[in-house]
């Protein structure tokens, strides 16, 4: 059900006025203006019907704001703020790496006796550190794309060759083998080679006494002399790159380090109440919902949680326990890899002071927050794919199990006659009849003020005297189910002199004021089901005078 509900009934007040203008076509069809003698019309308007739910009167004055119904009919208001979805690139980023390997001619092997050779050649293997953005030890990299470069530059006067094995990158358990022939020349050469490593498999090594891991490659460096001429004086030197590296999942320790550090607010419109009031919420919890499908443990930390009100006031959440506000969540474990783990942490009114905090009528609330991989700092096996994210979600739980007093909710109609009324005469009086049937376990005050365009106020319908108060129905106390409701009828009569103000009426606010009962001085805690209503019905009765005058 939705506010269009008592939207209809605001809107008696136009199709009052629209029997005014009805009237007015008769005048002229019928030419009133002729007839010799005075006629008194009783026309009574047929009553509508309508009814409104706690949510009908909520929605009516925020949208950002959603309900619940639990399994035995309580409703629970809720609102939700993402804090952030945390992708895998927050966690592990693969920089780009450069190494360089040089070749001198004393490196070079020659035949026994210094005799005359064809070939002349070296073989090595180069440890490069492989480098990440926050010291990472990572010792395993399932890369998706990314490219492998060799800068090769000669002084050699004769032609080379350069073979190259990296057994530590495979595709399809095959290391990574590369040979290319560097050209014999004068003066100093160069030469780029470039291959992709889509789909490689990376293992880097780790290091007795050292934190880096390490990219082993081996060469072996071959010189063709021909027997002509030596090496004498001469190097070669192959630079070597890695670029542009994104990773389908990586497997090693990713450090103790900040995922998201985040300030932000939410409103809450329920609670920006201008005419103030009073609420109290029973069992008012603050929940953190992540989604986690990294394996990483890693911990939030609840920096700060303030609600603030219409006059700038502020409280802080407070906590019984640091655990409260520092807290971690599940993560799968190797053995569960490729799976989502389900976290839920709570605030509620035994860990924290969230039953002050909400009785603070906050209209909004800031926080500040942060998340910190491996909180405890060992060096534990993680892995992270590239598909990973972690989701966290808070939410304010308000279940409807309350006490409330003076709590005002208003919502606007706009527009209720847009042509306006101008008849200047004919009408004698008007009787606008309103009953109210109240199934909800709250006393409730209900109010009707008509504005002109600029919402100016023109009148307010029901003097305090004659406000139609129905009070809280009989409720099961076990259940909260409505036994018998109350009933209200009011009867509000406008004379030719009252009508004027309502000639002007353009707009209407619809007030209700909402109070729990009160046992011995004591407002009582009530449940609101989604099965409790307020039904009303409007009804009127339009007197006309027509005469010749």
């Amino acid at each position: 059900m939705n506010t269009l509900k008592h939207s209809i009934a605001l809107k008696i007040i136009g199709l009052i006025l629209l029997v005014f203008i009805s009237y007015q076509c008769m005048y002229d069809e019928f030419r009133f203006d002729e007839l010799d003698t005075s006629v008194s019309i009783n026309l009574p308007v047929p009553l509508i019907h309508g009814s409104l739910s706690f949510n009908d009167l909520v929605s009516g004055i925020d949208n950002s704001s959603h309900f619940v119904v639990g399994p035995n009919g309580l409703l629970t208001l809720y609102y939700t703020d993402t804090i952030e979805s945390i992708s895998a690139n927050n966690i592990v980023q693969i920089p780009e790496q450069a190494f360089s390997s040089p070749f001198s001619e004393t490196e070079f092997s020659f035949p026994p006796g210094n005799i005359p050779a064809d070939t002349f050649e070296v073989t090595k293997t180069a440890q490069y550190p492989f480098a990440f953005t926050h010291n990472e030890k990572i010792d395993s990299i399932y890369i998706n794309s990314g490219d492998i470069e060799f800068n090769i530059s000669s002084s050699f006067s004769h032609q080379a060759r350069v073979d190259i094995t990296i057994d530590a990158l495979t595709q399809n358990s095959i290391p990574f083998t590369r040979s290319f022939l560097v050209e014999k020349s004068s003066t100093q050469i160069y030469k780029k080679v470039k291959f992709n490593l889509n789909n490689y498999h990376m293992y880097l090594h780790d290091s007795t006494g050292n934190d880096n891991m390490f990219l082993p490659v081996q060469f072996h460096v071959s010189v063709f002399t021909d027997g002509v001429g030596g090496i004498n004086n001469s190097s070669l030197q192959v630079a070597t790159t890695l670029n542009n590296l994104d990773f389908d999942a990586v497997f090693g320790y990713v450090g103790n380090q900040h995922l998201i550090t985040q300030s932000g607010n939410f409103d809450l419109n329920f609670f920006n109440i201008p005419s103030g009031g009073n609420i109290k919420f029973t069992e008012p919890q603050i929940n953190f919902h992540i989604k986690n499908s990294f394996g990483v443990p890693s911990m939030i930390n609840l920096n700060r949680l303030a609600g603030f009100n219409n006059q700038g006031d502020s409280i802080n959440l407070t906590y019984i326990n640091s655990s409260v506000n520092h807290f971690r969540y599940a993560y799968p474990n190797i053995e569960e890899y490729g799976q989502t783990k389900d976290t839920t942490v709570s605030l509620d009114k035994d860990n924290s002071s969230i039953s002050q905090f909400v009785s603070f009528i906050p209209s909004s609330i800031k926080y500040d927050i942060d998340v910190t991989t491996n909180p405890d700092n060992k060096g534990e096996e993680n892995f992270i794919r590239a598909n990973n994210k972690v989701d966290i979600t808070m939410e304010l739980a308000l279940p409807l199990t309350l006490s409330v007093d003076n709590f005002v909710l208003i919502d606007t109609l706009s527009d209720i006659l847009k042509d306006g009324w101008n008849s200047e005469n004919g009408v004698d009086h008007l009787d606008l009849v309103m009953k109210v049937e109240n199934g909800m376990p709250l006393n409730i005050d209900l109010q009707l003020i008509l504005t002109d365009s600029e919402y100016n106020h023109l009148d307010t319908v029901f003097e305090n005297s004659e406000l139609p108060v129905a009070l809280a129905a009989t409720i099961n106390p076990q259940t909260g189910e409505t036994i018998k409701p109350t009933q209200k009828v009011v009867k509000i009569n406008y004379e030719t002199k009252d009508l004027e103000k309502i000639k002007r009426a353009r707009h209407a606010l619809f007030l209700v004021d909402i109070e729990s009962p009160s046992i011995n001085g004591n407002q009582v805690q009530v449940k609101i089901l989604e099965s409790q209503t307020i039904k009303f019905s409007l009804g009127a009765n339009v007197g006309l005078n027509v005469n010749d005058n």
